[in-house]
């Protein structure tokens, strides 16, 4: 069983590159040069809805990006063609156990393309040598079918719901899950 700092020294020992790319997506660090690009994703009209949110998270981009660098673990801007796309990140992360994912498209023209479905998968590629959480979970809100149904054809399973919000599991351990050929760990069909 690993212990907290067993878990610790695994972080400490983690080298995710610093970019990843496949194709015309790329997902780098994010940098504080995105923080407005990302504060102004965050306040849009339906971003906050989409979240459960009432209002913005702050009203200031400083403070934006601060809270991204303080609250994920490993938060990357998402970049289509070049272009600033949206965000991807881990939080309420419990080291060798269970993250929380974010994931969002902020550019309207660049949903429903596929972009999103290829962030997660780069992402967790770029995670399967360094396996910090063998299960990662999203939370949605049940209106939100889009935002559903985008998860489940990821392989996240419901597992619980609360408050009109539905969390989702994904579990990502190395060692229990088949590769699809690509290289990419899936989860198990049911």
């Amino acid at each position: 069983m690993n212990t907290f700092f067993d878990g610790v020294s695994r972080l400490i020992q983690v080298h995710i590159h610093r970019q990843l790319t496949e194709n015309n997506l790329s997902l780098r660090p994010v940098r504080i040069f995105d923080a407005l690009f990302i504060h102004s994703g965050f306040v849009s009209a339906d971003f906050p809805a989409a979240k459960g949110l009432t209002r913005p998270i702050t009203s200031s981009w400083f403070l934006m990006w601060w809270w991204i660098k303080k609250r994920f673990a490993f938060s990357y801007c998402i970049l289509v063609n070049g272009r600033r796309a949206g965000f991807i990140g881990l939080h309420n992360m419990r080291l060798c156990a269970n993250a929380e994912m974010s994931l969002a498209l902020f550019e309207k023209d660049m949903r429903r393309k596929g972009y999103g479905s290829r962030a997660f998968h780069l992402f967790m590629h770029g995670l399967d040598k360094h396996p910090l959480a063998e299960k990662i979970f999203v939370r949605v809100e049940q209106d939100n079918f889009i935002s559903l149904a985008f998860w489940k054809k990821l392989g996240f399973e419901e597992v619980k719901r609360k408050d009109g919000v539905i969390i989702l599991l994904y579990a990502a351990g190395p060692s229990r899950l088949p590769h699809d050929g690509t290289g990419i760990q899936m989860p198990p069909t049911i």
